[in-house]
């Protein structure tokens, strides 16, 4: 399973591209385009996508995952680290992030969310 990066649809054309890493690297992933209508939900609502299909190397060294079936397998992300009795997400802190004064804040860095992937409409 890997993390979704990005998701392309070249124009309208029969392939559908999602680029995934995990912690071996990025893969290319490559629907087409009947297979991307029986799995549409997961392709476009995973944000961890597990990917079955069969590895092809193109002359050049670039590798494709020709996929063959998708799973959204979200419902992970929250075991990839250790997390709070609410569920949510708790980074470690390092010693710059130690609080000598309690002072109420709004910065955008006190919330844990994942950036949202670059995807086509």
């Amino acid at each position: 399973a890997g993390v979704v990066l990005v998701r392309q649809r070249p124009g309208k054309g029969n392939a559908i591209f999602v680029t995934i890493e995990d912690e071996t690297g990025i893969t290319n992933v490559v629907l087409w385009a009947r297979l991307f209508e029986r799995y549409r939900r997961a392709v476009m609502a995973s944000r961890l996508m597990q990917v079955e299909g069969v590895l092809q190397r193109s002359p050049e060294g670039v590798v494709h995952l020709m996929a063959s079936r998708v799973v959204d397998r979200t419902d992970l992300l929250a075991t990839l680290t250790e997390a709070r009795g609410d569920g949510a997400l708790t980074p470690p802190l390092a010693r710059a992030d130690e609080v000598v004064r309690s002072v109420p804040s709004r910065h955008p860095r006190d919330a844990r969310v994942l950036p949202k992937s670059r995807d086509f409409h």
